[in-house]
């Protein structure tokens, strides 16, 4: 059995018992929380509204 038989065996079997959706929901809501992203957040949303504004 080749290792990109075994890596696509194993994303499918974690994609289909929901396991990739959970982790990537778990790591979207800590990203979120962080500082840095909404310091991030709030400066393209700033950037953006002054640019529409024009």
């Amino acid at each position: 059995m080749s290792e990109s038989y075994i890596l696509h065996d194993v994303m499918r079997k974690v994609k289909a018992d929901g396991l990739f959706d959970s982790i990537r929901r778990d790591l979207i809501s800590d990203i979120e929380q962080k500082s840095s992203y909404l310091d991030l957040k709030s400066q393209i949303e700033s950037l953006m509204s002054s640019y529409l504004a024009e």
